[in-house]
């Protein structure tokens, strides 16, 4: 065995530091670092009537309510806060399922509102708002 008095001896920490380091990998949104991964998996589609069918029609069962996302926003440096979208399905009575990012192709509970149904609420809505405009800041 080599030691330190030896003229052959290599230090192990030498070819260590001879060593060019490793690049980062690169930074996901949260700040942590990005897995990486041999094959990418394809980005979820957007939630559009051509790609989900609880937007056809659209369906009784579906919920979809947009709530601000103040996380990021310290002291109101943002002019305008993100928004989150929650989506839920209310097939199952009792239940609302999340829907979470999941896009929704096929289901055996949809149950498209008609125009009818859609103009009865809206005149419901409209009635409300009327009796009440101090709530008539509905943003897109």
């Amino acid at each position: 065995m080599k030691t330190k008095d030896d003229e052959e001896y290599e230090d192990p920490l030498d070819a260590f530091l001879a060593e060019e380091p490793q690049a980062l990998p690169p930074m996901s949104p949260d700040g942590g670092f990005m897995p990486q991964l041999p094959i990418q998996p394809e980005p979820i589609p957007d939630a559009t009537p051509e790609n989900m069918i609880c937007l056809r029609g659209p369906c009784r069962h579906y919920v979809e309510m947009t709530s601000l996302f103040q996380a990021g926003n310290t002291k109101g440096t943002l002019e305008h806060l993100p928004r989150q979208i929650n989506r839920f399905c209310r097939a199952i009575p009792g239940d609302a399922i999340p829907l979470t990012d999941e896009v929704v192709r096929i289901c055996s509970e949809w149950d498209p509102l008609t125009p009818a149904d859609m103009l009865a609420r809206s005149r419901r809505r409209n009635s409300w708002l009327k009796k009440n405009p101090e709530f008539d800041k509905e943003e897109e």
